[in-house]
């Protein structure tokens, strides 16, 4: 491991454990999550070429937490999203050291197991999010070990969403994108939800949805020396979203993914 990222996993670490502290005094409950609760459960801690940490918040919970990281000291560290910054591409929170990523803090929603109707939803959180980032002139950069399709189909799919995107952007801006995703979090919030999806993460509608035991009956996991809470079922968990994650990705694909400066 490199100076670098050893001392940015240190930072990340105290980020963690100021949120915590942070939590336990306003009765807040996050969720270590993704490549985090796999680190804890493999590792004990980091993966050892990560550079944040995953955590998850039920969603009227994040929007507390939300109100209270833009009035709570941080110290050498900082809160960021789409309200205190309106150039924030993302629709999740962000606490950073030195404008480096060290914890996502991703909403948690009701979502339901009825694959039409998740699948219509999913279409809008995608369609809201990408023309958000187009109004923000905001390219994704390339994700490591990502697969290129070079298939003409694929290609002309791409590109028509692109374009639809890039028309929803230009007709209706910035402001009109947030509200459609923020109303969207809600759409199976009072129809008896069977299911969360963790909403604003990189990987698909399948992968994200979370079961509702797994958040509703949690467990603890020891990160760093520390224990904290993650998903009820770690093993269900990290083999719906990663297969066999006992077994570490190969040596080329081992690289901090997290490259950005906000």
């Amino acid at each position: 491991m490199d100076d670098y990222l050893s001392e940015h996993q240190r930072k990340c670490v105290a980020a963690l454990e100021l949120l915590s502290d942070i939590c336990s005094k306003y009765h807040i409950t996050f969720y270590l999550l993704a490549g985090s609760t796999l680190g804890a459960v493999r590792h004990g801690g980091f993966i050892p070429w990560d550079d944040d940490i995953d955590v998850g918040l039920k969603r009227d919970e994040w929007y507390q937490l939300r109100e209270i990281l833009q009035k709570e000291s941080l110290g050498e560290f900082t809160y960021i999203d789409d309200e205190l910054d309106p150039t924030f591409p993302r629709l999740f929170g962000k606490i950073l050291y030195d404008g480096k990523s060290c914890i996502d803090l991703f909403l948690i929603a009701d979502w339901t197991t009825n694959k039409r109707s998740g699948r219509w939803h999913w279409k809008i959180r995608r369609l809201s999010v990408e023309a958000y980032k187009k109004t923000l002139h905001y390219k994704n950069p390339p994700r490591p070990g990502r697969v290129q399709h070079n298939e003409l189909t694929y290609k002309i799919k791409k590109a028509l969403k692109h374009g639809l995107y890039t028309l929803c952007a230009l007709l209706f801006g910035r402001d009109a994108m947030v509200k459609l995703a923020r109303k969207n979090e809600t759409s199976f919030t009072n129809r008896n939800p069977d299911a969360y999806i963790n909403l604003y993460s990189i990987y698909s509608m399948e992968k994200e949805m979370l079961e509702r035991d797994w958040i509703d009956h949690t467990s603890l996991v020891e990160f760093e020396g520390k224990n904290y809470v993650t998903v009820g079922d770690t093993d269900a968990y990290l083999t719906h979203l990663y297969g066999d994650y006992m077994t570490p990705v190969d040596t080329s694909e081992r690289v901090a993914g997290h490259v950005e400066t906000f």
